[in-house]
C-alpha cells in the first residue's frame, strides 16, 4: 500500500511527465484529489487535453510511452471514440491512475471536483470554465434514468418471465439492472455519485 506522501508524489511527477508531452496543451485533476483525497484508497484521476483532435491517439501513445516507466503492474487503454481513451494504470503499491486524453473541444465537467493543473494556452481554463458553467446551470448533475421508477418495475416484469423460463443468467442480469437502479435512487438521496 502507498503512503499519502508518496500519492503526492506520483502526482507530481506524473504531472510533470504528462506535460513534458509536447502535444498535450492541459490537465485537469479529477475526483476528490481536487480538496484532498477522500482516504489513503483513493487513485489520481486527470484528464488531459490535445488541442487539436487528429492528436488524441499520438498523445494517448506517448503518455502510455512516458508512464510505462513506473513499470506499472498492467495499463489497460480503453477507447471511446477516435479521439477520446482512457488509460488505467495499476501500480504494484496499489495505486491506481485513471487518465482519459481528448481534444480540448470535448473536454466535459461531469462533477464540480475539477482543477486545471497544466494550461499551456490558457485556453484549458477557457473551456473547462464554459462547460463547468453548463454543469452548474443543469438542474440534474449526474446522469439518471428518465423514469427509473417504471424502469425498475418494467425489469420485475423481465425476471418474474425468466425465471419461469429457467432462464437464470438472464435472471441473474435482470437482478444486477434492478441492483444499479437502487444504486443510483440511494446515490441521489444521499447527494453522492455512483461510479
Amino acid at each position: 500500500m502507498y503512503s499519502t506522501v508518496e500519492r503526492e508524489d506520483y502526482f507530481r511527477n506524473t504531472i510533470s511527465t504528462i506535460e513534458a508531452v509536447e502535444l498535450v496543451e492541459g490537465i485537469v485533476q479529477l475526483g476528490s484529489g481536487v480538496i484532498g483525497y477522500k482516504d489513503v484508497y483513493s487513485d489520481i484521476d486527470l484528464m488531459v487535453c490535445t488541442s487539436k483532435e487528429e492528436n488524441a491517439q499520438a498523445t494517448k501513445e506517448q503518455i502510455h510511452q512516458a508512464l510505462s516507466e513506473y513499470t506499472p503492474m498492467y495499463i489497460k487503454q480503453k477507447k471511446f471514440s477516435d479521439t477520446i481513451f482512457l488509460l488505467i494504470l495499476l501500480l504494484e503499491n496499489g495505486l491506481e491512475f485513471n487518465i482519459s486524453i481528448a481534444p480540448r473541444n470535448l473536454l466535459p465537467v461531469r462533477s464540480p471536483l475539477w482543477k486545471v493543473v497544466v494550461d499551456k494556452t490558457g485556453d484549458v481554463l477557457k473551456k473547462m470554465n464554459e462547460e463547468n458553467e453548463k454543469f452548474e446551470s443543469n438542474p440534474v448533475k449526474y446522469d439518471i434514468y428518465s423514469d427509473i421508477a417504471f424502469e425498475f418495475f418494467y425489469c420485475t416484469i423481465g425476471l418474474d418471465k425468466e425465471l419461469k423460463r429457467n432462464n437464470f443468467i438472464y435472471s441473474l442480469k435482470l437482478l444486477d439492472t434492478m441492483r444499479e437502479y437502487i444504486l443510483h435512487v440511494q446515490a441521489m438521496n444521499e447527494g453522492k455519485k455512483c461510479h
